[in-house]
C-alpha cells in the first residue's frame, strides 16, 4: 500500500490526476508558497519543465500578492 502512494505522488504520476495544464494551475493555486517551493523542487527532479513553468507563475502570483496585502 505505501508503494503505491508513493508511486501515485511522483510527479511523474501525479500529473496524471489533471485534466489538463489549466486544471494543474488551479491546483498550484490551493497551495501556499512553500508548498509551491517544496513542489517545485521535486517537478525539477523528473525535468517536467512545463509543469515548473506553471509552479513558478503561480508562485510569483503568490508571493507578489502577499506584498500587496502588506503595503
Amino acid at each position: 500500500m505505501i508503494d503505491e502512494y508513493l508511486n501515485i505522488i511522483r510527479p511523474d504520476s501525479f500529473i496524471n490526476l489533471f485534466k489538463d495544464m489549466k486544471d494543474f494551475e488551479e491546483w498550484c493555486h490551493i497551495g501556499t508558497i512553500e508548498d509551491l517551493e517544496a513542489t517545485l523542487l521535486e517537478f525539477e527532479k523528473y525535468e517536467l519543465y512545463e509543469y515548473c513553468s506553471i509552479i513558478k507563475k503561480v508562485k510569483l502570483e503568490l508571493e507578489l500578492a502577499k506584498t500587496c496585502f502588506k503595503k
